[in-house]
């Protein structure tokens, strides 16, 4: 099968280097374990990952792969994306003399990333908003721009004004980044890359597919509110390794 998605290496999965900086809500994956309710009644996010990870299970990833190019990413993997920061995508717009800081193989040290960088976030104000009194359910399983399979989530309130802190930050941010580095960050919209497929083609065979995978997904989380813990900056090599971010 004809592989165009630039993140994919090999349907084995293996995956491209594509390196880049984001604010994540912790945790990761699996990253420790969790009471099962959090304290405004909600369940924590490992709870969903756990939730998300049954879900793949019942996945037929050999019939998947052969038929949709389908490749998953490790439950390990899951997060919850804050804010894209700079990446192999976007590289092209920073000033020259900052590209130089993205070059070579220190991503495996985390630490790669000019200051400026996590100076600018750290001045938005999105890493102190409170996220834990956030809370999430999941919208639907579904396709993202014929390219990735994701959980959707949606907001459940605003009853403590964390959610107006958190978007007022992080429009903040994207004044921030667009002026200092020439990066235009991307309308919010909440979610949990699940995997990816080979090009759109396999992407637009695999909507049936998806829609009963989505049912499943309905009945396995039933409007359930998830909540995360505070958000930091994680680099990442390719879509599947990710690092806190050490300066």
């Amino acid at each position: 099968m004809k592989i165009t998605q630039p993140k994919i290496a090999s349907l084995d999965p293996s995956w491209t280097v594509f390196r880049g900086a984001s604010v994540l809500a912790h945790p990761l994956g699996k990253a420790r374990a969790a009471d099962d309710q959090t304290p405004r009644g909600g369940r924590h996010a490992v709870r969903l990952y756990d939730g998300l990870t049954d879900l793949m299970g019942q996945v037929d990833g050999a019939d998947w792969r052969d038929r949709f190019g389908f490749c998953p990413l490790p439950a390990a993997s899951y997060h919850l994306t804050l804010a894209d920061l700079v990446n192999d995508g976007n590289l092209g717009k920073l000033p020259e003399a900052d590209r130089a800081h993205f070059g070579g193989e220190r991503v495996a040290q985390g630490s790669e990333y000019p200051a400026g960088l996590v100076e600018i976030v750290e001045r938005s104000g999105i890493l102190s908003v409170p996220i834990p009194r956030v809370r999430f359910t999941v919208r639907a399983v579904e396709i993202l721009n014929r390219s990735a399979l994701a959980a959707t989530l949606d907001f459940v309130d605003d009853e403590t004004g964390v959610l107006s802190a958190f978007i007022e930050a992080r429009d903040d941010l994207a004044v921030r980044l667009h002026h200092r580095f020439g990066v235009q960050m991307q309308p919010y919209k909440p979610h949990i890359s699940l995997g990816y497929f080979a090009n759109p083609e396999a992407a637009d065979a695999a909507v049936e597919a998806v829609a009963r995978l989505n049912l499943k997904a309905e009945a396995l989380f039933d409007g359930r509110a998830f909540q995360f813990d505070g958000p930091d900056v994680f680099v990442f090599a390719d879509m599947a390794t990710f690092w806190p971010h050490r300066a």
